[in-house]
Order: structure tokens, then sequence, then C-alpha cells
């Protein structure tokens, strides 16, 4: 979670927030959040993930209908470029 911590800050973009207990990231609204997962590994999660056109197909939605994330188990299998993409998608639709 550290490590995606300090990644989403690097945007320069986000302010970080303890909201219902998780760290969640602000530019205008809620952008996206880390969601620790019972059986280990992090959700990386986007609030408005319906709307995320997901270039690299990395997001699912798990029967949410605004919310899709992506599900990481280890530093080593983060795609960082493809997360990357979906992260400045989610920041423009934050400003638009």
């Amino acid at each position: 979670m550290l490590h995606l911590h300090m990644w989403l800050l690097q945007t320069g973009f986000l302010k970080p927030r303890i909201s219902y207990g998780i760290p969640f990231y602000y530019g205008n609204r809620w952008v996206c959040f880390l969601n620790p997962l019972k059986k280990g590994g992090v959700e990386l999660a986007f609030t408005r993930g319906n709307e995320l056109q997901d270039e690299p197909g990395i997001l699912d939605n798990k029967g949410r209908k605004l919310v899709y994330g992506v599900e990481l188990d280890s530093i080593e299998t983060i795609p960082h470029e493809a997360l990357e993409e979906v992260l400045f998608e989610a920041l423009d639709l934050d400003r638009a």
C-alpha cells in the first residue's frame, strides 16, 4: 500500500485523506482509493470507474455499478504503465 500511496502522490494532483478507514485520493472530488483485501494484496479502485475507457483493460467492477478497480498482489506484478494510463484518464475526468 505504501508503494501505491507514494506512486499516487507523485502525480502532484491528488490529496490523500482517510475516509471510511481507508486512504482516498482527491482531486476536485474522489478519484480513487486503496482497499486492503482480506485475502492479501490491495485493490486500487476508481470511484468513477464506470465512466473510464480503460484502454489497457485492467479494471474489474466486481458487480459494482460505479466503482471499478484492479487487484494487486505484490509490487513486482504492478502494471505501472497500464495503471498510469487509467489514472491520468481518471484525473482528466475529475478536472472536466
